[in-house]
């Protein structure tokens, strides 16, 4: 983010448009695997209660490593 704000202060618009979009894809890509975590998180909690077999079905991740 430094090197952005230092770009913009040299008016160098165009690298620091390309910098910004690729934080922002590096955001997405931080709220997608966090989603995933809490996912996994809720499928070992369950497994841990004893209820995988009740009619909740485990998420992916959990799902593919038996």
């Amino acid at each position: 983010m430094q090197c952005a704000l230092r770009r913009l202060e040299r008016h160098e618009w165009r690298e620091t448009a390309q910098l910004l979009r690729t934080l922002a894809d590096w955001t997405d890509e931080v709220v997608a695997l966090e989603a995933r975590c809490l996912t996994v998180t809720a499928d070992i909690e369950r497994i841990q209660r004893g209820q995988t077999t009740m009619n909740l079905p485990l998420g992916p991740a959990v799902a593919r490593h038996p």
